[in-house]
Parts: structure tokens; C-alpha cells; sequence
């Protein structure tokens, strides 16, 4: 009988443990409908890129070449593989490219753009963020002081892009749309910043 018990108990806590860990999100050509980034638990981040490919003298296989020779050059500037591609391919008259990127700088370094990752207690007059967020609570306005006051990620960067992050979103800039709790729509209205538990 205490045999018995003890397997339940071991099989409970195996069922447990695995039950809770958190999902593993990654980018499918198959799924992304727009551009989208995806920001993982470890730092790195997935980058679809949708562009219309809808004229005859398009190819997949060009479009290709281009996007790895450019990568390749990036990588051997860096000394090291920090951008790989995950996926392409064609879906409903556009063109879908999964890029990963080993964190934040190569992917605004690579993109010339403006993007950051870091802690919210990391925050400094470097990388300058909005007075005022909207909390994915109940979607009023929260103050700057009370967000940085928080032990949190923050994802800011540039353009329209389905941004999901591997966590639960908190708080986000008033020139983005929560879609679900890991998940906003940030438009071309300048910096997009999201504030996330990992």
C-alpha cells in the first residue's frame, strides 16, 4: 500500500512540474500573417518578415541568396553565427522570412533601426522612455515611475509588428493594441514599448 501511495505521489509531482512549465513559443511561415516578433525567455528573438510577392518575376530562390549573403556578411563582421534563418517559404501571395536573432543589438545593428532589450531596474537616460504607459490590467494610465518601479523586461522598438513575448505583458505604450497577454499590435507612430513578466 505505501508502494501504491508513493507512485501516485511521484506521478503527481512529474504531472505537476510538467504541467506547469511554461510554453515554448516559436514562428511558423505556415501561421504569420504579418510581421511579427517574437521575444524569447533567453533573450534572443524571432523575426517574421511578410512582404506581398505577387508578380511573376519574383523568386523565392533570389530573395533567399540576397537574405543570406547579407547574413553571412553580418556574421563574419561579428565573428560569430548571431542571425540565422529559420524558415521561408510563399503563403497566400506573400513572401515569409523567420530570421533569429542571438539578442536585441544585432537585430537593430542588422535592421539600422531603433530597438532595445533590458531590465526595467536597467533603465537610464541612454535609452529615454515614454512618461506615461497604459497598464494591461485595466488599461488605464500608469506613470513611468510606477512601471520602472517593477522588476520586469522591456521590449521597445520601431514599427508595425505583432510583438509577443514569452511572458505575461503589464504595461505598453499608448501607440500599441494588447491583443491578448502576451501579445500587442504596435503600429509605425514612433517607439512601441512593452513592459513584460518573464
Amino acid at each position: 500500500m505505501k508502494k501504491l501511495a508513493l507512485c501516485i505521489i511521484l506521478l503527481l509531482s512529474i504531472f505537476i512540474v510538467t504541467a506547469c512549465k511554461k510554453e515554448d513559443f516559436i514562428l511558423s511561415a505556415d501561421e504569420v500573417t504579418s510581421n511579427t516578433i517574437l521575444m524569447k525567455q533567453d533573450g534572443s528573438l524571432q523575426v517574421a518578415l511578410v512582404e506581398s510577392f505577387d508578380k511573376t518575376y519574383y523568386s523565392l530562390s533570389e530573395l533567399e541568396e540576397f537574405v543570406m549573403a547579407e547574413i553571412n556578411k553580418y556574421n563574419k563582421e561579428i565573428g560569430s553565427e548571431v542571425i540565422t534563418m529559420l524558415d521561408r517559404q510563399l503563403n497566400n501571395g506573400n513572401a515569409v522570412i523567420i530570421l533569429n536573432y542571438a539578442g536585441m543589438g544585432h537585430y537593430a545593428t542588422f535592421n539600422n533601426v531603433i530597438a532595445a532589450y533590458f531590465n526595467t531596474n536597467q533603465a537610464t537616460d541612454d535609452f529615454p522612455l515614454p512618461d506615461s504607459f497604459v497598464s494591461a490590467k485595466d488599461r488605464k494610465p500608469v506613470s513611468l515611475v510606477k512601471v520602472l518601479d517593477s522588476k520586469f523586461k522591456v521590449l521597445a522598438i520601431e514599427g508595425a509588428y505583432d510583438i509577443i513575448v514569452e511572458g505575461n505583458i503589464k504595461y505598453y505604450t499608448d501607440n500599441a493594441k494588447l491583443i491578448n497577454n502576451n501579445k500587442v499590435q504596435s503600429n509605425d507612430d514612433g517607439l512601441s514599448v512593452v513592459v513584460y513578466k518573464p
